[in-house]
């Protein structure tokens, strides 16, 4: 995986995904978001690709932890927005 890391408010975490996908590119690429509450760190992660160079984007290299976490796919709205998601109607 390679990661950006940001801020936990809502306006931070649109920044830091609109920075990330700017950098990697949606197409073909599997994106996943996590939060650490011990410090208060929202990352937007995506699975490594052949040929990838994330450290020239300046991008980290990192590995999502073990655990429990939500499961939903997002589909943004026709304005490219994912405001208003409500993770209980989103299904893996």
């Amino acid at each position: 995986m390679f990661m950006l890391a940001g801020g936990d408010t809502v306006a931070v975490i649109q920044r830091t995904w609109a920075e990330f996908e700017t950098a990697v590119g949606l197409k073909g690429r599997k994106f996943y978001g996590t939060y650490d509450s011990r410090t208060n760190e929202y990352r937007v992660c995506v699975q490594l690709k052949d040929g990838d160079e994330p450290q020239a984007r300046g991008l980290q290299v990192a590995t999502i932890p073990r655990g429990s976490y939500l499961c939903a796919r997002l589909q943004a709205s026709r304005q490219g927005s994912m405001t208003g998601f409500d993770p209980r109607l989103a299904t893996c």
